[in-house]
């Protein structure tokens, strides 16, 4: 067992209120990761839809203490085609 520093435990528990917030909004999909670092949430996985992928992102710019976001997370549209790289 390792004792977490306290930028690592700030971005723990950063981290776990960014998925505390993915999950609770019914239209983001379980696809969706989060990652924190130095308070910068990384946004990874795939939606189905691009509103979907707005709505993560959304969803984790708004959690009290995120000073920034990344998001190279890809949507699929009903083609099936990839967009990938959202803008953060």
């Amino acid at each position: 067992m390792s004792i977490l520093s306290e930028a690592k435990r700030i971005d723990a528990d950063l981290r776990a209120a960014v998925l505390q917030a993915l999950v609770l909004d019914a239209t983001i999909p379980a696809t969706v990761d989060a990652k924190v670092y130095d308070g910068i949430v990384t946004l990874t996985g795939t939606t189905e839809w691009q509103n979907q992928r707005d709505e993560a992102e959304f969803a984790a710019g708004n959690v009290e203490g995120v000073t920034g976001r990344r998001t190279p997370a890809t949507s699929r549209s009903r083609s099936g085609r990839r967009s990938s790289g959202m803008p953060g």
